[in-house]
């Protein structure tokens, strides 16, 4: 490559970090979609107190209770099946849209349906979360909200002549916006932002996400609640023992690193989690996922399992490309690990 092609690329590749007015644009309509997210936070949360209200106690009230308190004796083996019977209906009549964690499905919706979610679904998963939750299922608001959430931010730019990355944006700002309001942790919702929805980490799209999760965290004490989720109190660690742990967790985080830096290593696992280094697919083709495919999951979408695995390996090609993650690397942790 000449001096030249070199200078057009490195200026092509700086400009992709730029910002314009476009990017304004985006971070005022955050604004909307902040606020929007905090609002579908505190439909969801009122949503749960409902319908556990209405399945445990018999009462239709909005108020935060606990089914620990219920005396409803043998129906608490019947009451989660009559939920999870309901919900069922929900994604068969309804949308399919609403089956799953939630996160997955904003992936899916980020890679193939160019960001687009439909007013079904904003109303949809919520209303099937919270029966689910309160009707005692092993769930928790997080996918929820962030499918709400995003279904809120998708809709909103779907009202503007917007591109597929614009829309993937205020999706994405939704998400975030809605996952601060229940939880109270702006931080950690755009962390999850950039590595699990954005696939990038750009001005762009980056500033509309934080102005929604800060619009969103204003909104949250006089919605919700100030203060954690989940309040826990510890004592402050003395001694050399966090120290050591601090080690352990830098560590671990090398691990990857020192096996893509070829250098010998020694993995003690008793948690069992390391073998999941050994399931990498450096060509990522169909035929290496196809013997995880869930047949029963392939006749639910209607497609065969070899379909399946098809998309399931261009979901995942498409994903680690968007993420700066290339076949050759995982080659190389393949050969390493």
């Amino acid at each position: 490559m000449t001096s030249a092609a070199k200078a057009i690329s490195e200026t092509h590749r700086l400009a992709d970090h730029s910002a314009n007015w476009r990017m304004l644009m985006l971070a005022a309509m955050a604004l909307v979609v902040g606020t929007g997210g905090a609002l579908g936070a505190w439909i969801l949360i009122r949503l749960i107190a409902i319908a556990t209200n209405l399945f445990w106690f018999g009462r239709l009230s909005a108020q935060s209770v606990s089914i620990t308190d219920t005396t409803v004796g043998l129906w608490i083996i019947a009451i989660p099946i009559i939920g999870s019977l309901i919900v069922g209906l929900m994604a068969r009549y309804g949308s399919d849209k609403i089956r799953g964690h939630g996160i997955p499905e904003a992936i899916e919706t980020i890679l193939y349906g160019e960001s687009r979610l439909s007013l079904k679904v904003a109303i949809l998963k919520p209303l099937s979360s919270a029966v689910s939750i309160g009707s005692g299922g092993p769930f928790g608001a997080e996918g929820p909200i962030i499918m709400t959430g995003g279904a809120i931010g998708s809709l909103f730019a779907q009202c503007f002549h917007l591109s597929a990355a614009e829309r993937k944006t205020l999706l994405v700002a939704g998400a975030a916006a809605g996952m601060t309001a229940i939880f109270g942790t702006p931080l950690a919702a755009i962390l999850l932002a950039i590595e699990v929805l954005l696939f990038e980490w750009k001005p762009r799209s980056f500033v509309p996400v934080v102005v929604g999760v800060i619009v969103a965290f204003a909104w949250r004490p006089w919605l919700i609640v100030s203060g954690a989720m989940f309040p826990f109190v510890a004592l402050t660690p003395t001694g050399l023992w966090p120290i050591a742990a601090a080690a352990g967790v830098g560590i671990v985080v090398g691990l990857e690193e020192a096996l893509l830096s070829g250098i010998p290593t020694l993995v003690i696992d008793p948690k069992g989690d390391m073998g999941n280094l050994l399931l990498t697919f450096p060509d990522l083709a169909p035929a290496d996922f196809r013997p995880w495919i869930n047949e029963g999951e392939a006749g639910r979408d209607g497609v065969s399992p070899d379909e399946l695995a098809a998309s399931t390996a261009t979901l995942w090609e498409d994903g680690l490309a968007r993420a700066g993650i290339g076949k050759d690397r995982i080659a190389r942790l393949r050969e390493r690990a």
